[in-house]
């Protein structure tokens, strides 16, 4: 139970960095389509696709993390669930 809980505490620092990633792609997306004609203009497609594409990176980088951990809690806890089940037909 206590690998379940220190997993658990990691996972709440990834939620956070994913959320601020997220919110700057979203800014940064925000921004590029209301000035779409700026960034024709500039020929800044690429650099603004660029950032975008690493903010969500980033954001893939966390939450494949935050799916690790889940999958590590989900696991212990069912071998855990399964050891016992087998424990009481063993003594039962």
């Amino acid at each position: 139970m206590a690998v379940a809980i220190i997993v658990g505490h990691k996972i709440e620092p990834a939620i956070d960095k994913q959320k601020s990633e997220l919110d700057a792609a979203s800014k940064v997306l925000a921004a590029s389509l209301k000035a779409v004609d700026q960034v024709k203009v500039c020929n800044a497609y690429g650099k603004e696709l660029k950032r975008y594409s690493s903010l969500i990176q980033n954001a893939s980088r966390y939450y494949l993390y935050q799916a690790t951990c889940s999958a590590l809690q989900v696991g212990w806890i069912n071998f855990w669930v399964v050891t016992l089940f087998a424990l009481g037909f063993w003594y039962g």
